[in-house]
């Protein structure tokens, strides 16, 4: 596959490789989400590892009224991106070293790294982007690669916090995980994502030590190791008083998992009260996933004392749900005790 040039515009974050060109359907610059346009140059754009936009560009365009379709348009660009990304790197490398172009590696490794990403997979798209990283640093022009091997510290600092957050906020939940401010029992057990993000951030920052993207990271990251602020470099930290606030909101908690609602899958959600019940609908970030509906009954003498941490569970086996049909869900109900 030959490419001439690459730009990768990725909600503000620009990749450009000089010597080839992306043969693949990428959307034209004005169809990617700049802001408002009298907002635009008051903001910075943030760097982009969803994968989302690499698989969108394999989707073909289904009926958006036909859940099924759309479904399987989805589950087809997944495969066309993750098969192909494959096929392209392993081209790349069976060809001999002095012939083999590096920008097309280095673009080949990225898109993979998107991909991977996309299924959560971080651990391999970490190793495509160090790969990726260590060419661009050591390639005898290295102003071939706009941003140079700091582009890809960055994405490598992202790529691995996202894994220590699967590895304990998701895989290892508990009430105080991912609650801003990070302390006490919201930080992580298992740190070498954090830590392995730590690192790589303040080797993009020392390229760039105004980046406000990554200073917040790098706060954050130190939080869930419990390294904020005092192991944070000073030239990067950002003050506890910054956070500070006049008004007290009390600290929140996350009452999912003792009400049975952490569900891996879940996007959005939101809930209603009413004098006998509380309900509370939730989707999921895959199209081909069931919605579910959670409902806890209480009558009206404790409606008003009795909250939904003290319910208990009981999930309706028999509502079976197929994939992408609009009129089912997963019901799961709550009674109130």
């Amino acid at each position: 596959m030959r490419r001439s040039s690459i730009v990768l515009l990725i909600a503000g974050f620009a990749l450009a490789v000089a010597g080839a060109v992306a043969a693949q359907k990428a959307p034209p610059v004005d169809q990617v989400w700049q802001g408002p346009a009298d907002l635009v140059g008051t903001f910075q754009g943030i760097r982009e590892l969803s994968g989302r936009l690499r698989v969108s560009q394999f989707l073909t365009g289904a009926n958006p009224r036909d859940l099924e379709a759309v479904c399987e348009d989805r589950k087809q660009a997944i495969d066309a991106a993750f098969t192909g990304g494959i096929a392209d790197l392993a081209a790349l490398e069976k060809q001999s070293a002095d012939t083999r172009d590096l920008a097309e590696v280095v673009w080949s490794s990225f898109a993979l790294a998107q991909t991977y990403s996309y299924l959560g997979q971080m651990g391999k798209a970490t190793v495509l982007l160090e790969k990726a990283r260590d060419i661009v640093a050591g390639a005898k022009d290295p102003s071939r690669f706009m941003g140079g091997p700091a582009m890809f510290d960055a994405l490598v600092g992202i790529s691995e916090m996202r894994r220590g957050e699967l590895e304990n906020c998701v895989m290892h939940p508990n009430a105080s995980r991912c609650i801003f401010p990070i302390s006490g029992t919201g930080r992580h057990e298992m740190t070498s994502g954090a830590e392995r993000a730590m690192a790589a951030y303040e080797r993009a920052l020392a390229a760039s030590p105004d980046d406000l993207e990554l200073r917040w990271l790098l706060n954050v990251a130190a939080m869930t190791l419990g390294r904020y602020p005092d192991g944070v470099p000073k030239a990067y930290v950002i003050p506890p008083e910054r956070f500070a606030s006049a008004q007290d909101p009390g600290r929140f908690s996350d009452a999912a998992p003792e009400l049975g609602l952490d569900r891996v899958d879940r996007a959005g959600a939101r809930s209603w009260t009413t004098s006998t019940a509380m309900a509370g609908p939730t989707s999921s970030f895959r199209p081909w996933t069931h919605a579910s509906l959670y409902i806890c009954f209480c009558n009206s003498r404790t409606a008003t004392s009795r909250s939904l941490r003290g319910a208990r569970a009981w999930r309706d086996s028999s509502a079976a749900s197929t994939p992408c049909r609009p009129t089912t869900t997963t019901t799961a109900n709550w009674i109130c005790s």
